[in-house]
């Protein structure tokens, strides 16, 4: 399992306070069946008060995952952003001056709460005309898709992901926010839900979340060393392998989900040609 929203980074922004910490929440993780994390620190905020480079950031993830293997544990740790949606974005993505989810083509981007529809449209559209897939973090808070769920209908349709927070759906964000995330889930509309932790807790929102999806009868896409199927699977990374048949799913970078037939969330993976 790959948690893809994490602010686990110490010191860098509200996220983990310390190196201790930092290591507390990782090791959280991997007991809890996590095996990947992708470091997504806040960048470009207003509220800012020194923004760090993105070689910056890839030293503190590299630090850090040095740490990890020096105290036994087996986490990967893989470099991202979460990035503030300014008017600065456009002239970042031209300069390369931001971090993708794990190098890939997806962004990880997030608004003011109460921002306008039109500009988070208009944003969304622009990350996609520059050949990235928009990840909009945690859209059931913003007041836009409270007011008009069917926006997220309108962004599934053009390709754009949708995570959701864990604490919302446990309703640990107020009941708007829980009411349009149950929403977004009961009709397919978001890709994936992570807990966005900023401090401790993590493991009991896995456990609370996990037990949610075990109720709703929410079962585990099966993929690993299967045939890769397009209407289960998204294949974000191709390779060469001789051991293994042609089309064969040969690692899960993210778990897949689905209800009954319905597909949920599809499963991230890397296919052999």
């Amino acid at each position: 399992m790959t948690d893809m929203h994490c602010h686990i980074l110490p010191c860098v922004d509200d996220g983990a306070s310390s190196v201790e910490e930092a290591c507390s929440m990782a090791w959280k993780a991997w007991e809890n069946g996590t095996e990947r994390i992708i470091a997504t620190p806040h960048f470009c905020r207003p509220d800012q008060r020194r923004r760090l480079s993105i070689s910056e950031f890839r030293r503190c993830v590299y630090l850090l995952q040095k740490g990890l293997q020096e105290l036994g544990c087996g986490l990967e740790l893989r470099s991202g952003m979460e990035v503030f949606a300014t008017a600065e974005l456009p002239k970042l993505m031209e300069e390369r001056k931001l971090l993708t989810l794990a190098d890939s083509r997806y962004l990880l981007v997030e608004f003011y709460f109460d921002e306008h529809e039109t500009y988070i449209c208009d944003t969304l559209r622009m990350v996609a005309e520059r050949g990235f897939v928009p990840v909009i973090a945690h859209p059931e808070r913003y007041h836009a898709v409270q007011r008009t769920p069917a926006l997220a209908r309108e962004w599934f349709s053009r390709g754009y992901i949708m995570q959701l927070n864990k604490g919302t759906i446990l309703g640990r964000m107020g009941q708007d926010a829980k009411q349009t995330a149950w929403w977004l889930l009961e009709r397919g509309l978001a890709q994936f839900a992570e807990g966005d932790p900023h401090r401790q807790g993590m493991e009991l929102i896995c456990r609370q979340f996990l037990a949610v999806l075990e109720k709703l009868g929410v079962t585990r896409i099966e993929a690993q060393g299967q045939p890769f199927d397009p209407q289960k699977h998204d294949a974000v990374m191709h390779v060469e392998d001789e051991n293994v048949g042609e089309n064969t799913v040969v690692e899960v970078l993210q778990q897949g989900y689905q209800l009954g037939d319905k597909v949920l969330r599809f499963a991230m993976v890397k296919v052999a040609n």
